[in-house]
């Protein structure tokens, strides 16, 4: 539907957690935002997209997504980056 298209467009959250041992991050999407075990996003830095995670564990209001890269030096996730679909 056209709802659910502009709510996907609308997607947008931040990185609250980076666990670089695990290569995980926490994002501030979850269940309540439509967010899918396997969704996928972006994240990304001052509108350039630095790293592409894949969600693993679902909560209410945030979730936890896997890294599907390595980080480049130079842009390492940070918390509080842009997270979107």
């Amino acid at each position: 539907s056209l709802r659910l298209q502009l709510l996907h467009q609308l997607l947008e959250g931040k990185v609250l957690v980076v666990n670089r041992e695990y290569h995980f991050v926490v994002i501030s999407l979850g269940s309540k935002d439509a967010v899918t075990k396997g969704s996928r996003f972006g994240l990304f830095r001052n509108g350039k997209q630095i790293m592409t995670v894949e969600v693993d564990k679902l909560y209410d209001n945030m979730s936890a997504a896997n890294m599907l890269e390595e980080e480049k030096k130079g842009s390492e996730v940070r918390e509080g980056d842009t997270v979107r679909q």
